[in-house]
């Protein structure tokens, strides 16, 4: 079988992926029950789902926070594999890049990603390593934040899957708003200065 059967009952395509099968629905379900560092977390869970709203914490304007909320949302329809593994699975990669260029086009942020929320991932898995191992300054290299917060990590761990998926349902529809917002004014904008022109 080609396909695998989504959350909302779509046929999705992970190998051969198309716009118009990507949910947003099926992304958020999914990633809020998907764990970080294939489980091995001193927590009930801290999930993919959680990472990326800290990524999106980390970064300002709604253009940057809508790529990193979903930065990771190929592992929505791949699953999330460890790094070793990662690298020595070149098709993977070509996979997950294509299925990203797709998500990216049907859901409206950019990619490749932006050079900021590289490096506000990076900054939150060594901030989540630093929280959750005490080996942290072996493992991960440190990367400055480029917007510092304070992300409360037990009071988010402690969030049931079921209710992250609401939030960052939430997060995804407030950051198209004014993403949107923007575009419009931009719009109206752009009208009126032709308008005074003529």
């Amino acid at each position: 079988m080609s396909y695998i059967r989504t959350f909302t009952g779509t046929k999705f395509f992970p190998l051969d992926p198309r716009p118009e099968d990507v949910r947003i629905e099926d992304i958020a379900h999914s990633l809020a029950r998907l764990c970080r560092w294939v489980g091995h977390v001193p927590v009930e869970q801290y999930s993919v789902g959680l990472h990326s709203m800290h990524v999106c914490d980390m970064v300002t304007t709604p253009a940057d926070k809508l790529a990193a909320l979903l930065h990771d949302a190929s592992e929505a329809y791949l699953g999330d594999i460890a790094k070793p593994v990662k690298v020595l699975l070149p098709d993977y990669k070509i996979a997950e890049n294509r299925l990203m260029t797709v998500i990216a086009q049907a859901l409206g942020f950019a990619f490749p990603l932006p050079d900021i929320v590289h490096q506000a991932d990076a900054a939150a898995l060594y901030l989540e390593a630093k929280q959750f191992s005490a080996h942290a300054d072996e493992d991960i290299e440190y990367i400055h934040p480029p917007h510092i917060t304070h992300w409360p990590f037990e009071k988010v761990s402690a969030i049931r899957p079921r209710d992250l998926e609401e939030i960052f349902l939430a997060h995804y529809i407030t950051i198209k708003k004014h993403i949107n917002e923007k575009t419009n004014t931009r719009t109206i904008e752009s009208a009126e200065l032709v308008r005074v022109g003529r």
